[in-house]
């Protein structure tokens, strides 16, 4: 006989939690996975406003050089800021954003 979770006689797990102290704060990262290689290359971001994604974006074409790269983004405001256009203009021969439509999940 099977009897669903939380019946009675149904042992519950022995679940583990951690304490946290003060605020309950999220952290914040940048990153990206190149698909191919599976590597990861990400930043904390104190922030994450556009100036931290530009330094990401910066990082990124510096270590691959010479290479295409297209990186697949939400539509998240930083990814569009006016600050970064000079940059993608700059670049535009060997670095592609392409986006996700607004409604993926």
């Amino acid at each position: 006989m099977i009897r669903p979770l939380g019946a009675p006689g149904f042992r519950r797990a022995n679940t583990k939690k951690i304490p946290t102290y003060g605020k309950h704060r999220g952290d914040k990262w940048l990153g990206t996975l190149d698909y191919e290689t599976g590597e990861v290359v990400c930043e904390h971001a104190e922030h994450d406003t556009a100036v931290e994604f530009l330094d990401l974006l910066k990082t990124i074409v510096a270590r691959y050089a010479g290479e295409n790269i297209v990186m697949v983004l939400d539509n998240a405001a930083i990814h569009h800021a006016i600050l970064i256009q000079p940059f993608l203009e700059e670049h535009r021969n060997h670095l592609t954003l392409m986006f996700l439509s607004p409604d993926s999940p």
